[in-house]
């Protein structure tokens, strides 16, 4: 598991575990841990030339953690030292020495001291922004992380935003398309008309269950539709004398509605509200009574017109 991770499992931000590390020293990091050999360093001269740049601008060098090579001072003639020195491999092989040693020395600057709760060693050695008369440009290092968050979209101030307000069961439409149920926001509409409708389900029939609104969008604007919708209820006329008597249903808030009782019988469905119901028929005085509808409720009523004696009786 140890082994895939290596290969798999990218390193943590060093800023998440110390966030006194400044950012450009956390892009070196993260390069030099990087799985792809190709967006690692390609030599140690790349690498130094990277952390000479952070370098001159530490503050206080005497507690910087520093790896220092004592000096061979030459005595007469050609050493063994300096012929060895100036043998390639030598170099190659002290140049890998130090490359690992500046890597192991940023891993213990990462991980921090234990002893000493919420101060680092690289802290001292962290690079301000304010104590520099630019950013330092690194090479491959200043470029954004794949991983890095990116900003979030932005919505387009060409277009507009429409809320919708209406019960929880309510199915709405917006330009013969739906667009979900009860209280909606939806973003991104193109401005100009549009018809916004809502309805109650299962309530074929009844009209205050129903209401379509026009609504008029502008760029960058955000407009409110509510919509107050009630089922309706039942007005049942029974066993009516005569059994083909006509009917009026008058509202205060709405218009009238008119029709015919058949066979005595007559089931109407009317939104929440107050009513007056009149019957008449011919060679008969009229009925007439108040009545309360309730939402989902059923109101009964038993009508028997007054008529001459050429009306039968039931």
């Amino acid at each position: 598991d140890i082994a895939r991770q290596h290969v798999e499992d990218k390193p943590p931000r060093p800023r998440s575990l110390n966030a006194a590390i400044s950012p450009e020293l956390e892009g070196i990091i993260l390069r030099c841990l990087a799985k792809d050999r190709e967006e690692r360093f390609a030599t140690g001269e790349e690498l130094s030339e990277a952390l000479s740049i952070l370098a001159p601008h530490t503050t206080d060098p005497s507690v910087a953690r520093t790896l220092q090579v004592p000096r061979i001072t030459p005595t007469s003639g050609v050493s063994t030292w300096s012929r060895v020195s100036n043998s390639p491999w030598v170099r190659r092989g002290v140049l890998a020495l130090g490359f690992s040693a500046v890597v192991i020395a940023l891993a213990f600057a990462v991980a921090g001291d234990p002893a000493r709760p919420g101060q680092n060693a690289v802290a001292d050695t962290t690079l301000s922004r304010d104590s520099l008369q630019g950013p330092p440009t690194l090479p491959g290092v200043n470029a954004p992380l794949p991983d890095s968050p990116s900003a979030e979209p932005q919505s387009s101030p060409t277009l507009a935003t429409l809320r919708i307000v209406a019960p929880d069961s309510a199915r709405i439409v917006l330009d013969d398309a739906s667009r979900g149920t009860g209280t909606v926001r939806l973003t991104n509409i193109v401005p100009g008309a549009h018809v916004v409708t809502a309805s109650l389900p299962n309530a074929e029939g009844c009209e205050s269950a129903s209401a379509t609104r026009r609504v008029t969008l502008t760029a960058g604007g955000t407009e409110t539709a509510q919509f107050q919708l009630r089922r309706c209820g039942t007005l049942a006329l029974l066993r009516v004398l005569p059994a083909n008597a006509a009917y009026v249903i008058e509202s205060r808030d709405g218009p009238s509605r008119r029709g015919a009782v058949v066979d005595g019988t007559a089931f109407i469905q009317l939104p929440p509200g107050s009513y007056q119901v009149r019957l008449y028929a011919e060679d008969c005085s009229d009925y007439s009574a108040p009545v309360a509808i309730e939402e989902g409720q059923r109101k009964e009523l038993f009508p028997r017109l007054i008529c001459e004696s050429s009306v039968p009786a039931r």
